[in-house]
């Protein structure tokens, strides 16, 4: 079981004990109402068994350390390893579906990101649990991670894809660590140069100030702090953290509770307790938004380990005055991201942008955290 503080290890099995209500047993894998994004999905309703969760439900299990729960979670990887495309002649090798009811043949069109998502997920068992697993499935695991890997470097995604590029270089490095594979390993670890490099020298992520992405790249930060050994690749990826931490905590408008715009890609305008919960513990509970009942984690929180930096605790708590401007180089265009936070209000907005679904080009919050 990993180490948790009193109040992750309530929250935590309060979130398993939902988990398991949707769990499958005849399927091996979760169960829930449809729900997606509007693309790489055919499907348009009823119930679905989603591999990536599934996955992640799986390694909560392991991460319980309760008995009985580990032969389900081996029940499950099984099954979703089963699911994966390991056909080399296949341009969706080493990917998954997103469902167990729509194989990739009828996903328009598939999504990569899986090998990325799911890997990220086996990786977790084989990095905590290897001992405690039969030959046979240790064996399935490491293979199948091999695949998901070939996916990667074989996709080699772009840089500026800012929270894949992130979980491509974490998969391949931590993978190419513990199989001892150094062409993944090398794979890993010249891609982070790539990404770092490009990203410090624009001075923030690509996906800028992005509620969603921001975070979902520190999660992944926050592993690889905790997961990788190689120490040119902490320094490198402890930098970027910093970065991250940097732009939540400069965007955090206290007087309302709300992340300030403008942001590249935002799934909603207003941020929830979920977000304010991970932001009260990563800083050990400095900055203290909601009651311990009415926190709330995901699943995997726990073994995330985030963490804010001392320097960036008092932004989540103060609320002074600041303008924070960003530029962009686009071939020969120059790009301005500028946020104003007054007490009362946020005001965010791009200099030139589109009005894409997931952007908000013009955002302000004003009022109260109530």
């Amino acid at each position: 079981m990993i180490e948790m503080s009193d109040i992750e290890h309530k929250l935590f099995f309060e979130e398993l004990k939902r988990h398991n209500k949707e769990y499958d047993p005849e399927v091996m894998m979760i169960k829930r109402p449809f729900s997606s994004p509007g693309y790489h999905t055919t499907l348009k309703g009823g119930y679905v068994h989603p591999t990536r969760d599934s996955l992640t439900y799986a390694v909560a299990l392991f991460d319980s350390g309760i008995d009985d729960n580990e032969k389900i979670a081996m029940d499950i990887v099984k099954k979703v390893i089963s699911l994966q495309d390991t056909n080399r002649s296949n341009k969706t090798y080493g990917i998954w579906s997103w469902f167990y009811e729509e194989p990739l043949s009828k996903m328009s069109p598939p999504d990569w990101n899986w090998a990325n998502f799911c890997g990220k997920e086996l990786l977790q068992i084989l990095l905590d649990y290897s001992n405690d697993l039969p030959d046979d499935l240790e064996k399935s695991i490491k293979n199948s991670i091999i695949h998901a890997c070939n996916s990667i470097i074989k996709r080699n995604v772009s840089i500026g894809y800012t929270n894949i590029a992130i979980m491509s270089a974490y998969v391949t490095i931590l993978a190419g660590e513990l199989l001892g594979e150094k062409k993944i390993f090398d794979f890993g670890r010249n891609y982070l140069k790539r990404f770092y490099d490009y990203t410090i020298s624009i001075g923030a992520f690509t996906e800028y100030n992005s509620p969603t992405y921001t975070m979902i790249a520190l999660e992944d930060l926050s592993r690889m702090l905790n997961q990788i050994k190689d120490e040119d690749c902490l320094k490198m990826v402890g930098e970027l953290s910093n970065m991250g931490w940097k732009c939540v905590a400069e965007h955090f408008h206290a007087h309302t509770n709300q992340w300030a715009g403008p942001h590249t890609r935002c799934y909603k305008t207003l941020q929830d307790d979920l977000f304010l919960s991970k932001i009260q513990l990563a800083t050990g509970g400095a900055v203290k938004f909601l009651d311990d009942e009415k926190l709330r984690i995901t699943i995997d929180f726990p073994r995330i380990k985030l963490k804010c930096p001392e320097e960036y605790v008092h932004y989540f708590r103060e609320d002074k005055e600041r303008l924070i401007v960003q530029t962009f180089n686009k071939g020969k265009k120059l790009h301005l991201a500028t946020s104003y936070l007054a007490k009362n209000f946020a005001l965010g907005s791009f200099n030139v942008s589109d009005l894409w679904n997931q952007r908000r080009a013009l955002v302000a919050y004003l009022g109260d955290s109530d």
